[in-house]
């Protein structure tokens, strides 16, 4: 992904760009409890990329509130995009109830992607 846009949507989108179409937006079931930091929240089947962009002009700490959108009993593979990283983290696995509530830092204007895929 370094050097190149690309695009997440929940509907078609016309670009060069790599892009993922998800069929549905949850961002109304993600809360982040921190000034500043916006989430958006896509969803298709059992995959869920959540991001969650600041307009602040420091780098800002909180917490992601997840819990509407995963089953506490389901195990998740999941991995984090930090934009002052450019880079995924190595995947790793919880359950739900583990990931409801996950802290992000992220740097002045920057972003922070959390990609989920819950397992069978």
């Amino acid at each position: 992904m370094q050097g190149r846009l690309h695009v997440w949507a929940d509907r078609e989108v016309t670009t060069d760009s790599p892009r993922d179409v998800f069929a549905e937006e949850l961002t109304e079931a993600v809360r982040v409890d921190a000034s500043g930091m916006h989430p958006l929240a896509l969803r298709q089947d059992d995959r869920l990329l959540v991001a969650i962009g600041s307009c602040r002009d420091e780098a800002a700490t909180g917490p992601v509130l997840l819990g509407g959108l995963l089953e506490d009993d389901r195990t998740y593979r999941y991995r984090h995009w930090a934009s002052e990283k450019v880079q995924w983290s190595d995947w790793r696995e919880a359950a739900g109830r583990d990931l409801a509530v996950v802290g992000v830092r992220i740097e002045a204007r920057g972003f922070h992607l959390l990609e989920l895929c819950r397992r069978a």
